[in-house]
């Protein structure tokens, strides 16, 4: 098998070397999300020559609705109408950049429901979380993905997934 050395393959390598994803629950991804939509993404200097003002506000309401709907302010159905209006915008774009950003908007807007499902069916924690590496990676390059893995490696709610090497 070929190694492959692209940032955001060796960054997933690191993230579940260190911590245990599969074991993570929809809250503290949806938390996860939330913390690095909000202090990360946004405040990168990448998005800002490329992403408008439109999608910025976009991604600011999408944290804000994280939060709603894990405090049960926001149904799961207004969090699926939210989804649904902002696929709609990601389908409309013709910037790659812009889709870039508004993918990893995205994943904020999944409900539980719709996480326990894929999990159930077809999917891991991992191969929810780990494309992410690939989005941020397209979005900004390098930089952006290592600000990534650096926040995720130092995030206090993975701190109990950690994974002890003997």
């Amino acid at each position: 098998m070929t190694k492959v050395n692209r940032p955001d393959v060796i960054a997933g390598r690191k993230l579940t070397d260190t911590f245990d994803i599969d074991a993570m629950n929809y809250h503290d991804i949806q938390i996860i999300t939330h913390d690095f939509i909000k202090n990360v993404l946004l405040s990168s200097s990448c998005i800002h020559n490329q992403i408008p003002d439109t999608l910025i506000k976009l991604a600011e309401n999408t944290c804000r609705k994280i939060l709603l709907n894990l405090s049960n302010v926001l149904s799961n159905d207004e969090l699926k109408k939210e989804r649904i209006r902002v696929w709609k915008i990601y389908d409309s774009q013709t910037s790659s950049h812009e889709r870039n950003f508004t993918q990893l908007i995205l994943g904020g807007l999944s409900d539980e429901e719709q996480f326990t499902d894929a999990l159930e069916n077809y999917a891991t924690v991992s191969d929810i979380l780990l494309p992410t590496f690939f989005n941020v990676y397209k979005l900004c390059g390098e930089e952006l993905c290592k600000k990534y893995l650096e926040f995720l490696l130092n995030h206090p709610i993975l701190k109990k997934y950690r994974v002890e090497h003997f």
